[in-house]
């Protein structure tokens, strides 16, 4: 989600990832705040600025399901089966990527690979998201 919303707000692409997830309510017993340190550290890496007031994990919705362009998991192996689950409607609508959830190593990385997916998916939408037409100046 954040490095999505940097670069598809550096890019100008009228386009902005909200995440979510499935098992939220189990998952809060290992959160320690709404972004791991890994993922702060990796943010600041990056350069890229955090928005102010970082939120804990939110569970997926239909709402918020229904109201997506586009469903990315990260881990098929994971997701899909939870998300067949929670919400069969939108198990076969969701992409699956296949990104390992264990610490960076010399052999794997995988911020390294989210990295990745998310830069292919924002050169994607480059080629394939109409940009906004400026509204003309009245007289």
């Amino acid at each position: 989600e954040m490095r999505f919303n940097h670069l598809a707000g550096v890019a100008d692409l009228p386009l902005r990832a909200f995440s979510r997830g499935l098992r939220v309510d189990v998952e809060q017993r290992y959160n320690k705040g709404p972004l791991s340190p890994e993922a702060m550290a990796a943010c600041r890496q990056r350069s890229m600025r955090l928005p102010e007031g970082l939120r804990m994990p939110m569970a997926a919705t239909e709402a918020d399901l229904a109201a997506a362009g586009r469903i990315i998991a990260l881990k098929d192996e994971e997701h899909r089966p939870m998300l067949a689950a929670l919400h069969p409607s939108f198990a076969a609508k969701t992409q699956y990527w296949d990104i390992h959830d264990v610490p960076p190593s010399d052999l794997y990385d995988p911020l390294a690979e989210i990295d990745r997916r998310v830069d292919a998916l924002i050169a994607e939408l480059l080629l394939t998201t109409p940009t906004p037409t400026p509204a003309a100046a009245s007289p």
